[in-house]
């Protein structure tokens, strides 16, 4: 793959720049990254990138001809900087706006968002790694750019002269790194421009939209308090719901249904025990589909049944019992927590089989009871309540945000210079909107400099008066 440095005009255009101050520039090199998602609110399908130009001579990306290979592409790296998966463009783009939203199928289907003008396929790597847009290496007639943003825990070379990475872009929030620097067309691309804020995705026709992640269940409304847990679990491969979109979070957990629920958790959602070959229960026959998860937990120390010889595998979960499940289930057959001495629920005095138990789910920020100072141990574990055990014992990635991003607002943009005279060249996103009809009309303006014909164009695209 091609790693020159960008090269800001032909030669033909470099020689005519002696001439006059306008050159033109090359085609696809007044272009830049502006916007990378890469996952929210858990979900790694939920991406987007930004890119925009200074005009249609600048969006030769698709192929030349029918046959031919794409020009351009978006080009994805792990945090190692090894090349995990390509989006070479079908066509080019339109430039009404100056914008090309590149957006994933799941990233389209969220009512919130902007409709992309490309769908490609999930590539991003959350957390750390790099995203480029570059020429494409099979085409002999690719215009040569590389404009790259590497950030969190990449390693490597970021094809740029920035000193270290752009944050980490997490998985959990949900937040872009978005431009907040001022840089013109053509420039270098800059990690330090970067900065992680809330989404504002744009394309082609000009439409800006939030990115607002709906509830996955029909039955977890956003105001659930179990909402953020119930959505770890579903990330993690835990659990699909109860079936027709809903979770049922009201539902109370039995005995067979906890098995399996606890082992996945904690071991992930590939896992699978060996099958059932002579039961250990009356009650649970290895023709049983919990059979094997049932028979892992005895393996495991986890349980020895209800007595008699039997599982009780229809028999609810208490509140009480959860407590010793978890905890031997993370911490092996042998592990036995402090006895207790305060007990932290009137609920649950220290006399109680289990106070030792429910006090170390308390040490480890487990559980705060279930309100009024009670822990309330006799009661069923509802699913919704059992998203919240498992998430905290087994360390399931919960988002932090209920909807919406939790990323910090962006600063106000301040203007370089007034309009009305000369200088640099202006930045739409920081100054009134005379400058971004001004640029529309004239990019020299916005991508080069601010010279006399843009104060003069002040009176002729505004009808304002400078002073």
């Amino acid at each position: 793959m091609k790693r020159a440095a960008i090269v800001f005009a032909t030669i033909a255009s470099l020689f005519s720049a002696l001439a006059a101050p306008r050159a033109a520039s090359a085609t696809n090199h007044i272009t830049r990254l502006d916007q990378v998602m890469i996952g929210a609110f858990g979900r790694k399908d939920i991406q987007y990138v930004v890119m925009s130009h200074s005009g249609c001579d600048q969006t030769l990306w698709g192929p030349l001809g029918v046959g031919q290979p794409s020009q351009a592409g978006l080009f994805f790296f792990n945090a190692s900087n090894v090349l995990v998966g390509q989006f070479l463009f079908p066509s080019n783009p339109t430039c009404n706006s100056g914008s090309v939203l590149i957006g994933t199928q799941a990233f389209k289907d969220l009512a919130s968002a902007p409709d992309p003008d490309f769908v490609m396929p999930v590539l991003g790597v959350p957390g750390g790694g790099k995203v480029c847009f570059e020429d494409n290496p099979a085409s002999p007639f690719a215009f040569d750019v590389a404009l790259c943003l590497s950030y969190g825990n990449f390693t490597g070379d970021s094809e740029q002269a920035s000193a270290s990475n752009a944050v980490t872009l997490p998985l959990q929030d949900v937040c872009t790194l978005k431009r907040n620097g001022l840089m013109n067309f053509g420039a270098p691309n800059r990690n330090e421009d970067f900065g992680l804020l809330p989404p504002a995705p744009k394309n082609t026709a000009g439409t800006t939209g939030p990115v607002t992640v709906p509830p996955r269940f029909g039955d977890v409304p956003d105001t659930s308090p179990f909402r953020r847990f119930i959505e770890a679990m579903f990330n993690s491969g835990v659990t699909s719901g109860c079936g027709g979109g809903n979770y049922c979070p009201d539902a109370v957990v039995n005995r067979e249904q906890m098995a399996i629920f606890m082992l996945l958790a904690k071991e992930g959602p590939t896992f699978s025990p060996p099958a059932c070959t002579v039961p250990t229960f009356a009650d649970v026959p290895c023709s049983s589909p919990f059979a094997r998860w049932i028979e892992e937990l005895v393996r495991r120390g986890v349980t020895s049944g209800c007595g008699g010889g039997n599982y009780c595998p229809k028999a609810e979960v208490t509140r009480a019992q959860m407590a010793v499940f978890l905890l031997v289930a993370k911490e092996g057959a042998g592990f036995s927590p402090p006895a207790c001495t305060t007990p932290s629920f009137a609920d649950v005095p220290c006399s109680s089989p289990f106070a030792k138990w429910i006090e170390e789910l308390v040490r480890r920020g487990v559980t705060s009871g279930c309100g009024g100072g009670n822990y309330c141990p006799a009661n069923a574990v509802t699913r919704g309540q059992m998203a919240v055990f498992l998430s905290a014992t087994f360390g399931l990635p919960v988002p932090v945000a209920p909807a919406n991003s939790a990323c910090p607002a962006p600063m106000p943009g301040v203007c370089a210079h007034s309009k009305c005279v000369t200088g640099v060249a202006l930045n739409v996103n920081d100054c009134d909107s005379c400058v971004g009809q001004i640029c529309a009309a004239d990019s020299f303006c916005c991508n080069n400099s601010w010279d006399s014909a843009c104060v003069g164009e002040v009176a002729s695209i505004c009808h304002q008066t400078c002073p």
